[in-house]
């Protein structure tokens, strides 16, 4: 009984580690860029879901199903984060919504998926908080950042057009998908 008790600060202590790493990427993987109001929009409300989702976990009691269902979605979204920091490393990514064209083009790794895998690692994290600890700030803050990271990678893929990689990023779009695999392409 007491080990339930403490799931939902164990949970906790395990997305403010992620959160940590995903903080961590902005200066420690991604170049930097020009950031716009946009980047730290995305800032914001990956700072007030997080607040929200830690909140909503000490003020209301979640079942272990709940704690259990956002786990795994947090741990999804965790994994596909690092594989695609380990498949991206090196290779000058730009933050979200920075004013640079893109000067890489991965088509493997997670990107054989979708071709946005970041912005899916940080949904599916975010869902994980929100599955773990439900609160309507919590909602409202994802749905905002689902916004922001759809504009970000329909910004991204307008820039990849003005690119040297334009024809064989019309190619990779015709058979990946967007933020969803795709099995019928």
């Amino acid at each position: 009984m007491i080990a339930i008790l403490y799931l939902p600060h164990l949970y906790l202590l395990g997305c403010a580690a992620v959160f940590g790493t995903f903080i961590w990427a902005t200066n420690g993987h991604f170049l930097q860029g020009t950031k716009t109001t946009a980047t730290y929009l995305i800032y914001l409300f990956s700072v007030a879901t997080f607040v929200f989702g830690a909140v909503s976990a000490f003020m209301n009691t979640p079942t272990p199903w709940q704690i259990g269902l956002g786990f795994l979605l947090s741990a999804l979204g965790a994994a596909l984060f690092f594989w695609t920091i380990h498949t991206t490393r090196a290779r000058g990514f730009y933050l979200a919504y920075a004013k640079e064209s893109p000067t890489a083009f991965v088509t493997t790794g997670p990107y054989m998926l979708v071709r946005h895998p970041f912005y899916v690692a940080y949904l599916l994290f975010w869902l994980g908080m929100l599955v773990a600890a439900p609160w309507w700030p919590t909602l409202g803050c994802l749905l905002i950042l689902l916004y922001l990271y759809i504009v970000a990678a329909r910004g991204e893929e307008l820039k990849f057009a003005q690119t040297e990689f334009a024809e064989e990023y019309e190619r990779y779009k015709e058979s990946v998908g967007f933020m969803m695999p795709n099995p019928w392409r």
